[in-house]
């Protein structure tokens, strides 16, 4: 994870103070995921190519969400859909080798 955005401010520092936070998706559907402050967690990721839509399906109760994708080279913006706040919310991932 290289930086999030809520309401268009910068709030790397608050979700990635460590700048530790990563995602792995894994060929089978699951997903996990770690880092400073929210911990590991785990579950199962699914997408529809048609509307560049990822669903992530989390094990953490109330923690699913649904993201519009877009990808430049190395990099996946997520922009997240289907409530206000997550509407407002960017997140940017740097694939790493």
């Amino acid at each position: 994870m290289e930086k999030v955005y809520e309401y268009g401010n910068d709030e790397t520092e608050k979700h990635n103070p460590n700048k530790d936070r990563w995602i792995e998706f894994r060929s089978d559907g699951s997903f996990v995921s770690d880092g400073e402050p929210f911990g590991r967690n785990t579950g199962h990721w699914t997408t529809d190519n048609n509307k560049s839509t990822l669903i992530i399906d989390s094990d953490i109760d109330d923690d699913d969400s649904e993201w519009k994708v877009t990808f430049e080279m190395d990099q996946m913006t997520w922009a997240g859909i289907g409530h206000p706040r997550k509407e407002n919310t960017r997140v940017i991932h740097k694939r790493k080798k």
